[in-house]
């Protein structure tokens, strides 16, 4: 399916442009394309796709608005939802947890705030993550994940873009990009499940403990937002996959 609002460029010459820059990183740290980088390595190629590919993003027609009013509520869930994730966890990771809830919480608030679905934002807080194992908008019927990051990072995704299971078997889900500095939130596209699956790299994560996601640079290959609630459930339907 080819990507809303891309002009007359057609998906081979977007690949084209996606594997040169992607060519192009590999070349500029003398390895081959995928092979496991050090941190410093990681590092740089995390600042490459950001200053090529997320930066260029970040323009006003993407950018949604919140209130102080709004950030602050937002806060206020993300510091009783790492209160909650410490003790189910422990305290393992509690040095990030508070950014990172920030930054997933206001970029999926953002989300439904451009859809004027702001009061559906599901502020309450489990005990068990297992509870909420499902994409961020399956509550609303929306086939679909969001998925944040911050300032100069890329955004984390599911390896093989994971499958979830419901009462008519398991399926892979689109996922909403958007980047948030924690005030401002601009909301980038949707990526399909074929372009989460294609477009990422283990090299993207600056900490190579983490086994279970990988980084996304599927940027010029994502679908532009529709302007309506009912076209954008419709959307993410159909480029749901059943595996």
């Amino acid at each position: 399916m080819q990507a809303i609002g891309q002009g007359f460029e057609s998906p081979q010459l977007h690949h084209f442009k996606m594997s040169y820059i992607y060519k192009e990183f590999y070349e500029y740290v003398d390895r081959p394309s995928g092979e496991p980088l050090g941190d410093t390595n990681r590092k740089i190629f995390n600042s490459f796709v950001w200053d090529n590919l997320i930066q260029p993003l970040l323009i006003p027609s993407n950018q949604i608005l919140l209130t102080k009013q709004e950030l602050k509520r937002l806060e206020d869930f993300a510091i009783r939802k790492v209160k909650a994730k410490d003790t189910e966890w422990n305290g393992v990771d509690d040095g990030f947890r508070m950014k990172r809830e920030m930054t997933g919480a206001i970029v999926e608030y953002a989300l439904l705030k451009k859809y004027g679905k702001k009061e559906h934002f599901d502020d309450s807080i489990v005990t068990k993550s297992s509870l909420k194992n499902h994409p961020d908008l399956l509550p609303l019927g929306i086939f679909c994940d969001v998925k944040g990051s911050s300032m100069n990072n890329v955004p984390l995704i599911f390896k093989e873009s994971r499958s979830y299971t419901c009462s008519f078997g398991p399926y892979k889900c689109p996922n909403v990009i958007g980047v948030t500095d924690h005030t401002n939130v601009w909301l980038l596209g949707i990526a399909s499940p074929e372009v989460l699956q294609t477009y990422c790299d283990d090299n993207l994560i600056k900490n190579a403990e983490n086994t279970t996601k990988t980084g996304f640079f599927g940027f010029k290959q994502l679908i532009q937002l529709p302007n309506d609630w009912e076209t954008f459930n419709q959307l993410c339907l159909k480029i749901t996959v059943k595996p």
